[in-house]
């Protein structure tokens, strides 16, 4: 716990970029060296860690994968296939995503990188709005729900509650009555879910005190339904993936990237007017022993 608290208050400083740049390098040269995977694929790219000095060669001449490729090379090729060949694939706590967007991804961590996950998490959570004396409910992936999973939840803070996407709407409508829940977070569209059942019932939901969607993008149609149904007192967004964890999220206006935890840039950006765009790859900082490396989301 104590890892966690102190990677926590360290997310309030700011990320160096030098700092940055040497994890990248660290993680890319690691992978070249002792991750099955990326050493293949480097490999065929007649690439080798030597071609990687700086952050500009990563973002130029490292091979950008899509999270459909990724998660095929997983099902084709197992789950040591991705990982560091210096763990024990037996020692490391798995993640695995629903599936919901095709097929499923597993992710390995190591006890040090679940603190890290954890905090990131709770930074995120915390920064949106979230405290201590709220009663949480979290709509998670089915391998995610845990019964208890902060020891701060013997002191009757941050109590969480998780929900999954197999369980019904009105299963879930009934925990939040039960449970008292007056804060929510999870996946945009389940979310979307429980308002239109809320609608379909003519029940009117208790208001939140805190209400996070994320995971996908967010329109403004999805905005106005969330506030019309929940009325949250704060509302904030926040956006990731299972391979990465949260990247950004955002609080009023802006998203916020947590340059702790993740790099991004944009491939084929086209600028328009004062705003650039383009699709996003992530790397993970904090991942080592199954290392998520210019991925295309």
């Amino acid at each position: 716990m104590f890892e966690a608290l102190t990677r926590y208050i360290s997310f309030f400083r700011s990320a160096k970029r030098s700092d940055v740049e040497t994890i990248i390098l660290t993680r890319v040269t690691d992978a070249c060296r002792y991750v099955p995977f990326y050493r293949e694929l480097l490999k065929t790219e007649g690439l080798s860690s030597n071609d990687f000095v700086c952050l500009q060669d990563v973002i130029d001449k490292f091979p950008k994968i899509s999270t459909s490729q990724y998660r095929d090379a997983q099902q084709n090729y197992g789950h040591e296939w991705m990982i560091d060949e210096r763990f024990d694939i037996n020692r490391l706590k798995q993640d695995r995503s629903s599936g919901s967007s095709g097929v499923p991804v597993s992710i390995y961590r190591s006890k040090s990188e679940v603190n890290f996950n954890n905090a990131k998490t709770l930074y995120h959570l915390t920064k949106g709005g979230l405290r201590p004396w709220h009663r949480v409910m979290a709509v998670v992936p089915p391998m995610q729900v845990v019964k208890r999973d902060s020891n701060l939840q013997r002191f009757g803070i941050f109590r969480r509650f998780t929900v999954d996407y197999q369980m019904s709407a009105d299963d879930i409508l009934e925990k939040i009555e039960s449970k008292k829940i007056n804060a929510v977070y999870g996946q945009k569209s389940f979310l979307l879910v429980l308002a239109d059942r809320y609608a379909e019932l003519g029940k009117v939901p208790p208001t939140l005190k805190f209400l996070m969607p994320g995971a996908e993008r967010i329109d403004e149609s999805s905005r106005r339904a969330f506030q019309s149904v929940f009325r949250p007192e704060s509302y904030a967004e926040f956006y990731g993936a299972t391979e990465t964890g949260i990247i950004a999220s955002c609080h009023h206006q802006d998203y916020e990237v947590n340059y702790h935890g993740s790099f991004f840039c944009l491939t084929d950006p086209v600028s328009d007017g004062e705003l650039t765009r383009g699709g996003i790859c992530v790397t993970s900082l904090f991942l080592q022993a199954q290392p998520v490396i210019m991925l295309n989301l």
